[in-house]
């Protein structure tokens, strides 16, 4: 998963701030979403430390406005409570629409998703509708948004 988190840190910080082909700006949007969530499934400091990069100041997140250290300590409660975490978008459900002069792409699909706290004794996994929306103008693709809605999930007890 270290080559995912290079490939991201690559494209974030190596991007021209000219204008992208709209395919080739659809194809990076892909690219990051996907190498966002393989590093949310590998390393929770990596993962920390890229919320600081690739979040834009504000962020529409699952319907609440929050700035980008709220976020930060969002992610972290999250991590604590799932120290153990695997996600992948399902192959054939991922979609990329750009639209606008200011570039703006939004990544939707399907997130499987793997969670688990051994010290709590809990597993859990299912599917979710995932959006994430990228802003290309300000010479670097940021996240403005990310939302989602649970299809499926299931929790188990690990502990007897």
């Amino acid at each position: 998963m270290r080559k995912g988190l290079k490939v991201a840190s690559i494209l974030l910080w190596t991007l021209p701030s000219v204008a992208f082909a709209r395919g080739s700006m659809e194809a990076t949007a892909a690219k990051l979403s996907r190498s966002y969530i393989g590093m949310w499934s590998s390393n929770s400091n990596a993962a920390m430390r890229q919320v600081n990069f690739i979040y834009d100041t504000r962020v529409r997140f699952y319907g609440r406005l929050l700035s980008r250290s709220d976020l930060h300590a969002e992610k972290r409660r999250f991590i604590q409570r799932w120290p153990v975490r695997q996600y992948a978008l399902r192959p054939g459900t991922v979609r990329v629409t750009c639209a606008g002069p200011n570039a703006r792409c939004t990544v939707r699909g399907v997130l499987d998703w793997r969670t688990e706290s051994p010290s709590r004794g809990v597993q859990a996994h299912g599917s979710s509708r995932f959006v994430q929306a990228f802003d290309f103008s300000r010479g670097r693709p940021l996240i403005v948004s990310e939302s989602g809605s649970v299809l499926k999930r299931a929790r188990r007890t690990t502990r007897g």
